[in-house]
C-alpha cells in the first residue's frame, strides 16, 4: 500500500526523502531483476510523477541519493574491521554486506543503468570504495605469510567480492528456495565461507 504524504507545507527535503524510501521499498519487495520504474516509485510514495524528474532528473540520480545516506557508516563498519586477521576481516566485510543488501541491490542496479554511474571519480558511490585499503591489507597477509604467497590479489579481491555480493542480492530468494529462513542459511553460508577462506590460508594458520 503507496505511504501517502501531504504536499501542503511539504517541503523538498521531505519529499526527496518520501522518493527515495519509496524506491528501497520497492526494490525489498520486487528485488532488482524487476527493475525499478520511476512512476511506481511515485505512486509508492503517493507524490505527483513529475517531481522524480524535478528534483532527480533521473533513476540514476534517484538511486545514487538513495545509496549516499548511510555511505559514511557501511564504510565505517567495514574499515572497522581492517586489523583483524584475514579470515575474520573477511567474514566481518560479509556480514557487513549482508546486513545492507539492500545497498547493494542499489549498486547492481547502477551497473544496469550505465558503468560509469557507479565508478565516476568524487562523490559518486563505488563498488568497491575501499578497494586500495583492502588490497594493502592482502599485501600485508602475505608478507606475513598469513596468506599463500602464489594468490593473485586481484583475483582473490574480484573473487571475494563476487561471492559477498551475489549472496547479498539473491539471499531472500535462495533462502525461499531452499524453504528455510534466511537467517539460518546466513549462518550455513557463512560456515562454508569461513571454510573457503581458511583454504586460502597458509598451513600455520588454518585453524
Amino acid at each position: 500500500m503507496p505511504h501517502q504524504i501531504t504536499r501542503t507545507g511539504q517541503d523538498r527535503a521531505a519529499t526527496e526523502a518520501a522518493l527515495e524510501d519509496a524506491a528501497m521499498r520497492l526494490l525489498d519487495r520486487n528485488g532488482v531483476l524487476a527493475g525499478l520504474n520511476l512512476r511506481e516509485v511515485a505512486a509508492e510514495a503517493g507524490v505527483n510523477r513529475g517531481l522524480v524528474y524535478h528534483y532527480f532528473g533521473s533513476r540514476s540520480a534517484l538511486l545514487q541519493r538513495a545509496l549516499r545516506r548511510n555511505a559514511r557508516e557501511r564504510i565505517g563498519a567495514i574499515s572497522d574491521a581492517e586489523r583483524l586477521p584475514f579470515r575474520e576481516r573477511i567474514l566481518r566485510y560479509w556480514r557487513t554486506i549482508t546486513k545492507y543488501r539492500r545497498e547493494v541491490r542499489l549498486v547492481t542496479l547502477l551497473l544496469l543503468d550505465s558503468k560509469d554511474a557507479v565508478f565516476e571519480s568524487g562523490e559518486g558511490p563505488q563498488l568497491t570504495p575501499i578497494r586500495k585499503q583492502t588490497i594493502q591489507a592482502f599485501v600485508e597477509d602475505q608478507e606475513k605469510g598469513l596468506i599463500d604467497g602464489d594468490i593473485n590479489l586481484d583475483g582473490l579481491h574480484a573473487v571475494i567480492i563476487s561471492l559477498v555480493s551475489g549472496y547479498a542480492i539473491y539471499r531472500d530468494e535462495l533462502a525461499r528456495s531452499a524453504k528455510m529462513p534466511a537467517d539460518i542459511l546466513d549462518e550455513k553460508v557463512e560456515a562454508i565461507f569461513g571454510k573457503m577462506l581458511e583454504a586460502l590460508q597458509t598451513g600455520g594458520q588454518k585453524k
